[in-house]
């Protein structure tokens, strides 16, 4: 996947292009402007998608503070080259 899109439906309802494989809850599902639960699962699953759920439970608490939480409320782009180059940066080897 070339990008994480998230965007606000027109009742304010957090929605995004990846499915929430993640089996923990949330009460709003995946979201990304406040800390919580909903950006927790959100940097997860975008996570997940790139390494294996091991290293997605070890890294997802940074990944939400440095490219989950800076996302604007209404929404926004996490683009695939900027999640590679981070997790490169904590030594991990991704293609």
């Amino acid at each position: 996947m070339e990008e994480i899109i998230c965007w606000r439906d027109k009742d304010g309802i957090p929605r995004c292009n990846i499915e929430q494989a993640s089996t923990q809850s949330s009460p709003n599902g995946m979201n990304w402007s406040s800390e919580g639960t909903g950006p927790a699962i959100f940097a997860k699953n975008v996570l997940s998608l790139y390494v294996d759920h091991t290293k997605a439970d070890k890294y997802y608490e940074e990944f939400m503070l440095d490219l989950v939480l800076p996302l604007p409320e209404a929404g926004g782009k996490i683009l695939r080259k900027e999640i590679i180059e981070w997790l490169r940066s904590k030594g991990e080897k991704v293609d």
